[in-house]
């Protein structure tokens, strides 16, 4: 009986170790599904973000030419070049911030150009429309990815991503009027290379030189708050140059270089110097008001040469004259010739004294089908072949500046030195 005993207790004590092991895994995997859940509700609750993605490029640009592609086709004159893909692809060139050339990528762009005017719009006007074409034919009727990347730039680094923001906030303001989420992808290529900043860009008054007005260091006329001189024409303590009683502070430059009031200009008028007669004192090209381009002069900005036949339009008349069948004069039929109408039972006319025409369908030329045009068969109906001067662009570099967008009469000064 005692060995009985000690049989139960043993059992007892193993199965209380069974329970207390059930027990403590039961725990751990209810806390390792709390975690779990939390961290889930957690992902769950997190606010949908910035809608910006930057560096990061959208499935849609798959397929897509490449920058090299792209760039071997780029019109010779511009300031950026933007790649926009949402699905229909488009690239866009730019002067400032004026698109005066969009070109599509793949044939979902080709479908909605029409629906886009782009020519001398700027940027967001026409991303705008872009946008909004895409929504209007279902390519982000549910919200989805817009990229946009500069593929190419002649600016700065700091002007180059003022572009991008502006882009940013366009998308945005058309993502909350359609109520649509739009993951923005926003890129600038790695092989770009940028024009260098301005070397002193927080002073326009006065680049590249210090500001005498605030270093009490300095010996310029005016700057030194210490100096007791009582000389009032002369309050800086200098030396007057006796050979130049204009410049009491004995500077041979009282602008402080070549330009007059020391100001980026336009600048003030100042003896020894006169307005540009070009520019007016604008400093930009009058030729093409700055945009450094201008419409091809040999094509007259078609981007073809016309062809000898048509004259451009890519038709020719059509013999006709009319675009009527020569043969029943666009009535569809003819007088019936078996029975005159007289027989019920006539094959030909089921005795309504006409027939169908045996020259043409609904009484048109068979050869224009009643457009009284036919295509010239000399240049396609291209109406010509691509200008060799442009390579079919329609624009060339500005002839006044050299591409510079600069008045080359003042050099972009406003003002030309007296001789």
């Amino acid at each position: 009986m005692r060995h009985n005993k000690k049989i139960c207790i043993i059992a007892l004590v193993m199965m209380l170790m069974f329970i207390f092991v059930l027990c403590s895994c039961g725990k751990k995997s209810s806390e390792s599904s709390s975690q779990a859940d939390s961290s889930s509700e957690a992902d769950s609750s997190e606010p949908p973000g910035d809608s910006r993605k930057e560096n990061d490029t959208p499935e849609s640009l798959s397929g897509l030419p490449t920058r090299e592609e792209v760039l071997k086709e780029a019109p010779e004159v511009y300031d950026y070049s933007v790649m926009v893909s949402i699905n229909p692809a488009f690239i866009l060139y730019m002067n400032n911030c004026d698109v005066f050339d969009m070109r599509p990528l793949n044939d979902d762009a080709k479908s909605l150009m029409e629906e886009i005017p782009y020519e001398n719009r700027g940027i967001s006007d026409v991303l705008r429309d872009i946008v909004s074409a895409s929504y209007d034919h279902n390519f982000l009727k549910d919200g989805g990815d817009v990229s946009i990347k500069v593929i190419d730039s002649h600016k700065t680094e700091g002007e180059t991503y003022e572009i991008l923001n502006e882009s940013e906030k366009l998308v945005n303001q058309v993502a909350e009027e359609k109520k649509i989420k739009i993951t923005l992808g926003r890129d600038v290529d790695s092989g770009i290379k940028f024009e260098p900043e301005p070397e002193n860009p927080g002073d326009p008054d006065n680049p590249g030189n210090d500001d005498p007005g605030n270093d009490p260091g300095n010996d310029n006329p005016g700057s030194d708050p210490g100096n007791d001189n009582p000389d009032p024409d002369n309050p800086g303590g200098n030396d007057p140059d006796p050979q130049k009683p204009d410049n009491p502070g004995g500077n041979d430059n009282p602008g402080g270089n070549d330009n007059p009031g020391g100001q980026d200009g336009p600048y003030k008028e100042k003896e020894g110097y006169h307005k540009c007669t070009a520019c007016g004192t604008t400093g930009i090209c009058d030729r093409c008001n700055g945009k450094k381009t201008m419409k091809c002069g040999q094509c007259n900005g078609t981007g073809k040469e016309p062809c000898g036949k048509c004259g451009g339009d890519g038709k020719v008349d059509c013999s006709c004259g009319d675009g009527k069948c020569w043969n029943c004069k666009g009535s569809g039929t003819l007088p019936c010739d078996t029975c005159d109408g007289s027989d019920q039972n006539c094959p030909a006319c089921h005795g309504t004294g006409r027939k169908q025409c045996n020259s043409c369908t609904n009484g048109e030329c068979t050869q224009c089908g009643g457009k009284t045009y036919t295509p010239c068969d000399q240049c396609g109906g291209t109406g010509g072949t691509k200008c060799n001067l442009c390579k079919g662009k329609g624009i060339e570099k500005c002839n006044g500046c050299g591409g510079t967008g600069i008045c080359q009469g003042c050099n972009g000064e406003g003002y030309v030195k007296n001789n």
